[in-house]
């Protein structure tokens, strides 16, 4: 997901050195002159400031809160990241009160870092409904309440990554009910209550066309690998000792589900099965 793009400690480091620079606010006023959203490659909110770098550019520029309006009113945001820190405030609040500053067009991508105080996830399904927001990353810092995956409109996400071998167990882990709601295209899921057969309903789905597309499920195997074993014998065909593949055919080309057995990925350190799709263009003959 676009999280590659943003460096935690570039961040951090910037947010007391760096203000905004003369060709940046050139640039801000020149999309304002002409009324276009503002177009904001990144934006990293904490409650004592806010630091953003415009699309195209990897110049990292600060401001206050008072500021924002000045600089980033009716912006477009392609990964907004919130880190709560220590503050006592709800974040979703806190981030609603942020937006109402901006008026941003849209929101891409939510990243929610850190909070003390647990979230209130009937704001967050809301605020995510108003900015046109369909992915969303989780870290393991951020508090939610326990019945978090059942009160999310998983329906509603194109894009899910939550919960890698670090995140607490205060919350229900995702589960097969969940599971069956979500039809994104990514989904990086740590520790979970996912069964082999929720697996083998994924399959059925994709096979007759349910879901359209997967760009990647990288998910922890939380059953018995026999389970797994036997599933893939029986609904797979094998290509490796690690990797096994499912075919769809369309009317002028096939698909293919690739499914890979790693002992780690980049995402988790743990056991995990990375799902994804290819396609295959058929060749015809005069």
């Amino acid at each position: 997901m676009q999280l590659e793009v943003l460096k935690r400690t570039e961040f951090r480091t910037v947010q007391s050195m760096k203000t905004v620079s003369k060709r940046v606010q050139k640039f801000i006023n020149l999309y304002k002159k002409y009324m276009m959203p503002i177009p904001i490659r990144q934006m990293f909110v904490t409650p004592e400031k806010i630091s953003f770098t415009l699309s195209q550019s990897n110049e990292i520029n600060t401001i206050n809160h008072e500021k924002i309006d000045t600089f980033l009113r009716g912006a477009k945001v392609d990964l907004l990241w919130l880190e709560m820190n220590e503050a006592e405030t709800e974040p979703i609040q806190f981030l609603e009160s942020v937006i109402q500053k901006t008026k941003f067009r849209n929101i891409e991508c939510l990243k929610l870092g850190s909070s003390k105080v647990e979230c209130d996830v009937s704001r967050l399904n809301e605020l995510m409904k108003t900015l046109g927001c369909r992915e969303l990353i989780v870290d393991w810092r951020f508090r939610v309440p326990e019945n978090f995956f059942n009160e999310l409109k998983l329906e509603k996400l194109n894009r899910l990554t939550s919960g890698n071998e670090e995140s607490r167990n205060f919350y229900r882990q995702f589960s097969g009910e969940n599971f069956k709601l979500f039809r994104g295209d990514w989904l990086e899921m740590g520790p979970n209550q996912l069964k082999a057969s929720d697996l083998s309903v994924l399959f059925k789905n994709w096979k007759q066309g349910a879901i359209s597309w997967i760009s990647t499920y990288n998910i922890v195997i939380s059953f018995p690998i026999p389970d797994l074993l036997r599933l893939l014998k029986n609904e797979t065909c094998q290509k490796s000792v690690t990797r096994w593949i499912i075919r769809r055919e369309l009317d002028e080309e096939s698909e293919d589900l690739e499914i890979c057995f790693l002992q780690s990925t980049n995402f988790s350190k743990l056991p995990s099965l990375v799902i994804r799709q290819f396609r295959n263009e058929k060749s015809f003959w005069a």
